[in-house]
């Protein structure tokens, strides 16, 4: 082992020597924690190393910003996130007004924390104010867990401040164990005291120090592989600001996961920091719009079919259609520009692959976004209640709206107060929630790219998400939410929603058992009392009908097909046997014209209703009494809509309307009205 370098020494799965071991010492002084299947070392004491070698033992060089472990890490591109690097370099340099000790950068998965990150670590490298940084990463040993991190960071700020040197030097020699001890602890010995101590030097007093490197970055602090690590990292910077007479300044850039939210939600962080959500304030949509359009100019200059490019690839059209897939998030564009540029691939051919225009074949361009995915999706406790609040927020779009904030959903899907934040607490990575109180705003997925991944089996696997089957679970929590309408004070406009929602999902689900039932359960009559009548009008009920009509197979769906239809029929006989009989015979006229007619029906009301003296009619006085009713001249609006279909379908079948069907006589009866009506004017 002499001479190579033990930090990134790997002791794979299939090592079954010493299983069982715990606290064993093997040969150069290596010590092995074992706890079940991760193996985590520490190098004990050899008698003659100096503090310096076991200092060294003790870092994670892979994390450092310029760590060749870490290749060409995700940086800026040029010309993008001017406004947010430009927030936190000013943030850096502002040493007069310093009240603020840290800035969390956070936001959704794949948003470009990690490439901020990196810019800010290497433009501070170059002015000299960078003094240590710390790059987690899940995968990685060394640099997933909180072991090496006080380490790493000691090294890099005895290199950036020679003069404590000698002190962390000293302290290690003194405690050769102190890498075993806590994260606080070790802050405290080899870093906050070294810096004290220097202050007190005559050579070097706190003015001097004041010029040294201070800034500190620490990126994917959520890498790092718990909650109760997390915080402990987090505590003990949080106490070193409380005690340095020099002052260090943090950039955290991590997801939003519960753990780092607590922790800078509250004392002594909170009073402390300073935190940059990287949202649409930041105009993320027009830096990845710039990143774009520069990643295809390069590729028509250095691809070797870039030749062949016309100037204008790929259409603007495409470029925008990327812009939006990307939601903000950088992730998906360098995935969309890394898959798109491989020289070995023709760039059009992987563009249509993109677009969703051609088959990727064997390909998996989407690799490295659904790795993401099932990472964050993987971590989640609760993954069925997840998931279904996955399929309500990702289905309930267009004709199938639901209001989607955090109190509905709770109802909706019949959760307690609270369960949908606790559920999500591991997913505002992929997820906006709202904080507590906040009951207007929607919940809102990050991700445009995610409704794909979860659509796509061969892409989700085990998170794959059925859009038949969902619409079918989503239509049953409709019909038991339309169910517990009378002991419900929910407001007319959510009873229009849920309405919509439930025949926009209906449509697109199945008839199965369950859902027969639960419609057992449903009528259209409750609903038509709870709503005016142009809102409940107003949903597609032809096609819900339709559906029904199409979908019954057995003898008990067809017979639950007619009591609903029955019961809609009943609604709008009722409303008309309410209007007198003059103005009836008008209404029923509509639906026995010709449909070529009904262009003209407007114009024919409008003078029945110039020849009417409806104001000082007794049907006025119902319409000031009864709101469920339409005035006259509001009916002709009816006739052109999709609704007209299943009205017509009603009034002209006698054995459903009855005396109320729109035969020839009613059509006979409204052209001697219109001719009466013409004579007199």
């Amino acid at each position: 082992m002499d001479g190579r370098d033990r930090s990134n020494l790997v002791v794979g799965k299939q090592t079954n020597f010493f299983s069982n071991a715990d606290n064993t010492t093997i040969g150069t002084g290596a010590m092995f924690m074992a706890a079940q299947h991760d193996v985590n070392i520490h190098y004990a004491h050899h008698p003659g190393q100096s503090g310096w070698e076991i200092l060294q033992q003790n870092v994670a060089p892979g994390a450092f910003y310029d760590a060749a472990e870490r290749g060409d890490p995700p940086k800026c591109h040029p010309d993008t996130r001017l406004a947010i690097l430009a927030k936190i370099t000013e943030w850096i340099k502002d040493l007069d007004s310093r009240r603020q000790f840290f800035i969390w950068l956070y936001g959704p998965a794949g948003v470009g924390k990690s490439a901020i990150a990196q810019t800010i670590a290497e433009m501070c490298a170059r002015e000299a104010l960078l003094a240590a940084s710390f790059f987690f990463s899940r995968t990685v040993s060394g640099r997933n867990n909180e072991t090496r991190f006080i380490a790493s960071v000691a090294y890099q700020l005895s290199l950036s401040i020679p003069k404590i040197r000698e002190r962390v030097i000293t302290a290690v020699e003194q405690d050769p164990m102190i890498f075993s001890r806590t994260v606080i602890t070790q802050m405290r010995v080899l870093v906050v005291e070294p810096l004290n101590e220097a202050t007190k030097d005559e050579e070097l007093d706190c003015q001097a120090l004041s010029v040294r490197p201070g800034f500190v970055v620490v990126d994917g602090l959520d890498e790092c592989h718990d909650d109760t690590a997390q915080t402990a990292i987090l505590d003990a910077l949080a106490d070193s600001v409380t005690q340095l007479h020099f002052p260090l300044i943090f950039l955290v850039a991590s997801r939003p996961e519960y753990a780092i939210r607590r922790a800078f939600n509250t004392e002594p962080l909170q009073s402390v920091m300073q935190g940059l959500a990287l949202d649409d304030n930041y105009q993320s949509d027009e830096d990845i719009r710039t990143f774009l359009r520069s990643k295809f100019k390069d590729i028509r200059r250095f691809h070797p079919a870039g030749g062949d490019l016309p100037p204008g690839w790929p259409p603007e059209e495409d470029t925008e259609y990327l812009v939006e897939k990307s939601s903000g998030q950088f992730i998906y564009a360098a995935t969309v520009g890394k898959y798109i540029e491989s020289p070995k691939h023709n760039p059009p051919k992987r563009l249509k692959v993109i677009l969703g225009l051609s088959s990727p074949g064997k390909e998996t361009p989407f690799s490295e976004l659904d790795g993401l995915y099932r990472l964050i999706l993987s971590s989640v406790d609760d993954i069925q209640r997840v998931m279904e609040i996955l399929t309500l927020l990702i289905l309930s779009r267009g004709e199938c709206y639901l209001p989607l904030t955090v109190g509905f959903v709770e109802v909706f899907l019949g959760y307690d107060p609270g369960d949908v934040r606790t559920a999500l607490t591991d997913m505002h990575a992929l997820i906006q929630v709202h904080p507590p109180g906040d009951d207007t705003n929607n919940l809102r997925i990050y991700h445009a790219s995610l409704h794909d991944f979860l659509m796509d089996r061969s892409r989700s696997g085990d998170f794959f998400l059925n859009a038949k089957t969902g619409h079918t679970n989503l239509a049953r929590h409709c019909v038991r939410s339309l169910a517990k309408i009378p002991q419900s004070s929910t407001a007319p406009t959510i009873l229009r929603d849920i309405i919509r929602g439930f025949i926009g999902h209906i449509i697109q689900s199945g008839l199965t058992d369950e859902l027969a039932n639960d419609l057992e359960h449903f009528s259209p009559e409750t609903s038509f009392r709870a709503l005016s009548f142009l809102i409940w009008f107003n949903q597609p009920w032809s096609r819900f009908f339709e559906f029904l009509r199409d979908q019954a197979s057995t003898i008990s769906e067809k017979k639950l097909f007619l009591r609903l239809r029955n019961e809609y029929d009943k609604c709008i006989l009722n409303l008309l046997e309410k209007y007198p009989n003059e103005i009836r015979c008008c209404i029923l006229a509509i639906f026995s014209v010709p449909d070529h007619a009904g262009t003209y029906i407007q114009d024919i009301f409008n003078i029945l209703v110039h020849g009417m003296d409806i104001t000082s009619s007794h049907f006025f006085r119902i319409l000031e009494l009864d709101k469920t009713l339409l005035f006259f001249s509001e009916w002709p609006t009816l006739i052109n809509r999709e609704q007209n279909y299943q009205l017509r379908e009603l009034f002209q079948d006698p054995s459903r309307a009855g005396p109320y069907s729109a035969d020839g006589s009613n059509c006979a009866k409204l052209v001697r009205q219109l001719v009466e009506c013409l004579y007199q004017q």
